[in-house]
């Protein structure tokens, strides 16, 4: 009980410092969710096409085989640029995290040296402070994910438009409209399809895709563990003021 009751009192008096972890735990959480989802996106996108694609007779579909593969590696671009983005975020989220981190456990020196003093051990100082940082992304994760699930709509319906501008720039840039003029009309040509040639290639931003954000338990589990982890490494602070603390007792 004394242990948790030291957690809260910690969140409390250090209050300043957990805001900062709370904002950041945030954009992290909301940036994560984003790529994440534009991902589940492309993959419903990806689903669709393959879909419309078995309207078409066998004999146009290999024909047809340049434009397919052109369009499918369009589609592999956007989800190497989503995950370039997400793995940068998990990099900067931890460089910062174990920052902050670091930098609170150096000017909680006077509060590490009580605790010394008391009898704490080096375990039992980090996994407070370890567990304070957890508490504060964990509360910071379900308010914001509330939030996100309230207007998951309006989100899903803003990402989509953010993902269609995306596979539309790819498109774009392997000219495929221009470079495959003539298999694109060869494939439309006496072909009943339930979509229009612009619908094949480009997904609908009036009607989504999927029904709501995604990625949610694992972001939770790469934050937390991100926190976990950087706190952990403040042991190595805490023995130097154990050190120091040892050496200040000997010489008085």
């Amino acid at each position: 009980m004394r242990f948790i009751e030291r957690i809260f009192l910690g969140l409390g008096y250090h209050r300043k410092y957990h805001i900062i972890v709370a904002l950041l735990s945030a954009v992290f959480i909301g940036v994560s969710l984003f790529f994440l989802t534009i991902q589940n996106i492309d993959a419903a996108a990806i689903s669709q096409f393959n879909g419309r694609l078995h309207q078409f007779s066998a004999d146009s579909l290999s024909q047809a085989d340049q434009l397919i593969q052109a369009i499918n590696n369009a589609h592999q671009s956007v989800i190497h640029q989503t995950q370039v983005g997400l793995w940068l975020t998990i990099a900067i989220y931890s460089l910062l995290s174990l920052i902050s981190a670091w930098v609170m456990t150096y000017r909680r020196f006077k509060e590490t040296a009580s605790y010394l003093l008391l009898g704490k051990s080096q375990a039992d100082i980090t996994a407070q402070y370890m567990f304070e940082a957890s508490v504060t992304f964990t509360i910071t994760f379900f308010l914001l994910s509330l939030v996100v699930l309230l207007f998951s709509k309006h989100l899903v319906v803003w990402w989509q438009g953010v993902y269609t501008q995306q596979i539309t720039q790819q498109l774009n840039d392997n000219q495929i409209t221009t470079q495959y003029a003539d298999i694109f009309k060869q494939l439309f040509s006496n072909q009943l399809t339930g979509f229009t040639p612009s619908a094949f290639l480009y997904p609908d931003k009036s009607i989504p895709l999927i029904k709501s954000p995604t990625g949610f338990i694992w972001t939770y589990c790469i934050g937390l563990a991100i926190n976990l982890l950087t706190n952990i490494s403040t042991i190595g602070l805490i023995q130097h003021f154990t050190t120091h603390h040892l050496a200040d007792s000997q010489g008085e």
